[in-house]
This record gives structure tokens, sequence and C-alpha cells, in this order.
């Protein structure tokens, strides 16, 4: 059983203390902190980091997790010493 949604990934490594921040919407302070679980690579050479998505409050106990992409939206990878203070507090809520 694979946990990654998708195959096409030659390569992947483990991601200790890196985060995906996406831009904060409009009317709010701060966007989404995910914490990225590994980082996987294709065979054109791009990179991404992978997600455990949340979902603790729709999925049955017998289903699996698999990592995702980050989301689509507007943001940037950061480790943990960059992050602020907010950040780092939202990100310990997931």
């Amino acid at each position: 059983m694979s946990l990654i949604n998708d195959r096409s990934y030659q390569h992947l490594i483990p991601a200790i203390d890196w985060f995906y921040v996406e831009d904060a919407p409009p009317g709010e302070e701060q966007g989404a902190v995910w914490r990225i679980a590994a980082w996987a690579s294709d065979k054109n050479g791009s990179t991404v980091g992978l997600i455990a998505p949340d979902t603790r409050s729709h999925r049955s106990q017998y289903e699996h997790v698999s990592l995702s992409k980050v989301p689509s939206t507007s943001g940037v990878y950061l480790h943990i010493s960059q992050l602020t203070a907010a950040e780092l507090a939202q990100s310990s809520l997931r």
C-alpha cells in the first residue's frame, strides 16, 4: 500500500523541521501552516513538499492517509527557525 497519492516521484527524502506557510487570505491575519513530512522530486527535477492532510473529522478508522502535495495556494516553504511565534503556535495545532 502506497502512502503517497502520486506515484510519479523518483526520489523521496524526509523533511525535518520544514513547513509550508500559506499567504493570508483577504481579511485574515495569517494563512494555514502545514508541516512538511517529505520532499519529493520527479523525473524532471521538480521538488515539492508533501503533507499529511488533516482528516481526523471525516476519516473512518479503516481508511489510510496518504501524503499529498501542499495546497495550490500562494505560500512559502520555511524552516522552523524562520517561523514567527504565531506560525509556530498554529503549526502545533495540527
